[in-house]
């Protein structure tokens, strides 16, 4: 008399890591088109088989990988090189050559349009006489382009008269 036993086997799982080089934002990543997290190093334990990894950076090209892990492999880490986006600023001011400085470096003066990687700038607007203006600009994958005019405003003077004689009229603009 012959007894049947049955044996299920089961793949070994596969430790992957994958890091990048982004340094702002957050990656999204997308296993199979299912999102699976939200974090700078991405650690999973899959089984061996195809897989598509998608990684999402709203500063960076999005990247696609397309895997096939043999039963073989029991740790894969992988290092993803990330492209900045590319992006243009276009600043306008009134009044005109008005000093530009974008993270504390001068980049010229208005109007002016200048190319930048995405990512977070603090932008200062300088010129003598007037008031200075600072702003924030985020260039990334949803809006690429800046474009603004920005008004400054003069400084404020005081002035203090002395008429002769004492008793005297002042007309100003008129």
């Amino acid at each position: 008399n012959v007894n049947k036993i049955s044996i299920n086997l089961t793949k070994k799982d596969i430790n992957l890591t994958i890091t990048t080089n982004a340094d702002i934002g957050e990656n999204n990543w997308f296993l199979d088109n299912k999102f699976i997290a939200s974090q700078n190093i991405l650690n999973l334990k899959i089984k061996p088989g195809s897989y598509k990894i998608r990684l999402e950076n709203e500063f960076y090209e999005t990247k696609f990988l397309d895997f096939y892990f043999a039963d073989k492999t029991d740790k894969k880490d992988y290092k993803l090189n990330l492209e900045r986006l590319k992006g243009i600023i276009h600043i306008t001011t009134e009044p005109d050559t008005v000093n530009v400085i974008i993270n504390g470096k001068e980049i010229g003066k208005t109007p002016i349009k200048h190319d930048l990687l995405s990512g977070n700038y603090d932008l200062r607007l300088v010129k003598k006489g007037y008031q200075e203006l600072s702003d924030k600009i985020e260039l990334k994958v949803s809006k690429l382009s800046y474009k603004k005019k920005y008004i400054l405003a003069p400084n404020k003077v005081k002035v203090n008269f002395n008429f002769k004689p004492e008793k005297g009229t002042l007309f100003i603009n008129g």
